[in-house]
């Protein structure tokens, strides 16, 4: 697929397309990174499939041109790339764990299109553990392994991690347990080390 500098003013917005985007927020984007993927124009039209938007922003900034792919579709097909380009979008969604760990990474949230409040919001989601992640172990908080232990010949591992990591890996442990019909996320664990290491473990 070629991708081509073409002249802005040649352009065509498509006529019906429902999308709303957020003109400014793509301009800053424009501005700060550049333009990493190309706008898709179809060719027998000159009229913009994907990426009326950045053609806006781009307008907004003063560019002359702008990198664009040509397809060549009717107007049926054309209206359908809209449609599913628009839904493709709409259709994902986040790992809010993994959303958290990357913001809190970056150290500052500049050209990022996330505010301070998104961040808070995101954080609150862990500030308490979901009641069904506060008993991974055997079905018994920590509390009561405390007092199980003086009477029990087996342990606790602690492991030491950042709530976005904890909630990530206990929704991973619960989900393999769940997927091999395991009693409990200390089985989980005991299977995954298991078919990482080629080791059963001690009975």
């Amino acid at each position: 697929m070629e991708i081509k500098e073409v002249a802005l003013i040649t352009l065509k917005p498509y006529p019906n397309n429902p999308r709303k985007g957020d003109i400014n927020l793509i301009a800053k984007s424009l501005e700060t990174y550049g333009q990493y993927k190309p706008i898709t124009i179809n060719k027998r039209t000159n009229e913009i499939l994907a990426g009326n938007h950045t053609a806006q922003a781009a307008r907004k900034l003063g560019w002359a041109t702008i990198k664009a792919v040509y397809i060549d579709a009717d107007e049926n097909t054309a209206a359908k790339i809209v449609l599913m380009d628009n839904k493709t979008s709409d259709a994902g969604g986040y790992d809010d764990a993994t959303l958290l760990g990357l913001l809190d990474s970056i150290g500052d949230l500049d050209a990022t299109g996330y505010t301070d409040k998104d961040l808070k919001e995101l954080q609150s989601l862990y500030d308490t553990p979901e009641p069904a992640l506060r008993n991974t172990v055997m079905g018994k908080s920590l509390k009561d392994w405390q007092e199980t232990l003086n009477q029990r010949t087996s342990r606790i591992i602690m492991f030491d991690m950042n709530k976005p990591t904890y909630m990530w890996v206990a929704e991973k442990l619960e989900q393999f347990r769940e997927e091999n019909d395991l009693p409990s996320s200390t089985n989980a664990l005991i299977r995954l080390i298991e078919k990482i290491s080629g080791e059963g473990a001690p009975e």
